[in-house]
Protein backbone atom coordinates (compact mmCIF):
# COMPACT_ATOMS: atom_id res chain seq x y z
CA UNK A 1 0.00 0.00 0.00
CA UNK A 2 1.47 3.37 -0.85
CA UNK A 3 0.49 6.97 -0.90
CA UNK A 4 3.07 9.12 -2.62
CA UNK A 5 0.98 12.22 -1.93
CA UNK A 6 1.16 11.61 1.81
CA UNK A 7 4.72 10.26 1.66
CA UNK A 8 3.78 7.01 3.36
CA UNK A 9 4.94 3.63 2.17
CA UNK A 10 3.78 0.46 3.89
CA UNK A 11 3.98 -3.23 3.19
CA UNK A 12 0.66 -5.04 2.89
CA UNK A 13 0.98 -6.17 6.50
CA UNK A 14 1.18 -2.55 7.57
CA UNK A 15 4.88 -2.49 8.46
CA UNK A 16 6.43 0.87 7.55
CA UNK A 17 9.27 0.78 5.04
CA UNK A 18 12.50 2.19 6.50
CA UNK A 19 13.22 5.80 5.60
CA UNK A 20 16.35 6.93 3.83
CA UNK A 21 17.21 4.96 0.72
CA UNK A 22 15.02 1.85 0.94
CA UNK A 23 15.42 -0.83 -1.70
CA UNK A 24 11.83 -1.49 -2.66
CA UNK A 25 12.73 -3.93 -5.43
CA UNK A 26 13.90 -7.37 -4.33
CA UNK A 27 14.92 -8.48 -7.80
CA UNK A 28 14.45 -7.55 -11.43
CA UNK A 29 14.43 -10.52 -13.84
CA UNK A 30 14.77 -10.42 -17.60
CA UNK A 31 14.53 -13.38 -19.95
CA UNK A 32 16.76 -13.90 -22.99
CA UNK A 33 15.85 -16.21 -25.89
CA UNK A 34 19.07 -18.28 -26.13
CA UNK A 35 22.01 -19.56 -24.12
CA UNK A 36 24.31 -17.54 -26.35
CA UNK A 37 22.32 -14.40 -25.48
CA UNK A 38 22.86 -15.18 -21.79
CA UNK A 39 26.60 -15.56 -22.42
CA UNK A 40 26.63 -12.21 -24.24
CA UNK A 41 24.95 -10.51 -21.28
CA UNK A 42 27.39 -12.13 -18.82
CA UNK A 43 30.31 -10.76 -20.82
CA UNK A 44 28.72 -7.31 -21.06
CA UNK A 45 28.03 -7.26 -17.31
CA UNK A 46 31.64 -8.20 -16.61
CA UNK A 47 32.95 -5.62 -19.10
CA UNK A 48 30.85 -2.95 -17.39
CA UNK A 49 32.51 -3.83 -14.08
CA UNK A 50 29.25 -4.82 -12.39
CA UNK A 51 29.36 -7.35 -9.56
CA UNK A 52 28.05 -10.79 -10.52
CA UNK A 53 26.57 -12.46 -7.46
CA UNK A 54 26.17 -15.92 -8.97
CA UNK A 55 25.47 -17.87 -12.15
CA UNK A 56 23.32 -20.91 -11.42
CA UNK A 57 21.00 -23.46 -12.92
CA UNK A 58 17.57 -23.94 -11.42
CA UNK A 59 16.94 -26.92 -13.70
CA UNK A 60 14.23 -24.98 -15.51
CA UNK A 61 16.51 -22.02 -16.21
CA UNK A 62 20.03 -20.70 -16.00
CA UNK A 63 20.29 -17.35 -14.29
CA UNK A 64 23.01 -14.76 -13.97
CA UNK A 65 22.43 -12.65 -10.86
CA UNK A 66 24.19 -9.32 -10.58
CA UNK A 67 23.83 -5.90 -9.00
CA UNK A 68 22.98 -2.93 -11.20
CA UNK A 69 24.69 0.43 -10.65
CA UNK A 70 22.02 1.40 -8.08
CA UNK A 71 22.54 -1.82 -6.12
CA UNK A 72 19.38 -3.60 -7.26
CA UNK A 73 19.73 -7.36 -7.62
CA UNK A 74 19.03 -8.24 -11.24
CA UNK A 75 18.74 -11.56 -13.05
CA UNK A 76 19.21 -12.34 -16.72
CA UNK A 77 17.88 -15.85 -17.37
CA UNK A 78 17.40 -18.39 -20.13
CA UNK A 79 14.76 -21.12 -19.95
CA UNK A 80 16.24 -24.59 -20.48
CA UNK A 81 13.00 -26.31 -21.54
CA UNK A 82 13.30 -28.58 -18.48
CA UNK A 83 10.27 -28.00 -16.23
CA UNK A 84 11.34 -27.91 -12.60
CA UNK A 85 9.54 -26.62 -9.52
CA UNK A 86 12.01 -27.39 -6.75
CA UNK A 87 13.89 -24.27 -5.64
CA UNK A 88 17.52 -25.03 -6.37
CA UNK A 89 20.49 -22.92 -7.43
CA UNK A 90 23.46 -24.98 -8.56
CA UNK A 91 26.55 -23.13 -9.80
CA UNK A 92 27.21 -23.48 -13.52
CA UNK A 93 29.86 -22.21 -15.94
CA UNK A 94 28.02 -20.83 -18.97
CA UNK A 95 31.31 -20.33 -20.83
CA UNK A 96 31.58 -24.09 -21.27
CA UNK A 97 30.37 -25.58 -24.59
CA UNK A 98 26.59 -26.05 -24.95
CA UNK A 99 26.77 -29.82 -24.46
CA UNK A 100 28.72 -29.43 -21.19
CA UNK A 101 26.31 -26.76 -19.90
CA UNK A 102 23.27 -28.87 -20.77
CA UNK A 103 24.83 -31.99 -19.22
CA UNK A 104 25.09 -30.06 -15.94
CA UNK A 105 21.49 -28.84 -16.28
CA UNK A 106 20.31 -32.40 -16.99
CA UNK A 107 22.29 -33.75 -14.03
CA UNK A 108 20.36 -31.43 -11.73
CA UNK A 109 17.04 -31.79 -13.55
CA UNK A 110 17.15 -35.61 -13.51
CA UNK A 111 17.02 -35.48 -9.70
CA UNK A 112 14.16 -32.98 -9.59
CA UNK A 113 11.87 -33.62 -12.56
CA UNK A 114 9.64 -36.08 -10.73
CA UNK A 115 8.48 -33.52 -8.14
CA UNK A 116 5.06 -32.12 -9.16
CA UNK A 117 4.11 -28.46 -8.87
CA UNK A 118 3.49 -27.80 -5.18
CA UNK A 119 4.83 -31.25 -4.29
CA UNK A 120 7.17 -31.88 -1.41
CA UNK A 121 10.75 -32.70 -2.41
CA UNK A 122 11.83 -36.23 -1.54
CA UNK A 123 15.35 -37.36 -0.57
CA UNK A 124 16.62 -37.26 -4.18
CA UNK A 125 15.32 -33.73 -4.68
CA UNK A 126 16.75 -32.59 -1.37
CA UNK A 127 20.11 -34.10 -2.32
CA UNK A 128 20.01 -32.15 -5.59
CA UNK A 129 19.16 -29.02 -3.62
CA UNK A 130 22.26 -29.66 -1.50
CA UNK A 131 24.31 -29.22 -4.69
CA UNK A 132 23.46 -25.56 -4.25
CA UNK A 133 25.81 -25.44 -1.32
CA UNK A 134 28.84 -26.94 -3.07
Amino acid sequence: ICSAARGTWKFAAGTPVPTGNPKLIHQISMRVPTLDDLRTFVRRIQAAGLKIDEIVTHGSAIGCYFFDPEGNRTEIFWLTDRPCWVPVAVPIDVEQPDDVVMARVDEVWSKLRHVPVGGMPDAAALAASALSLT
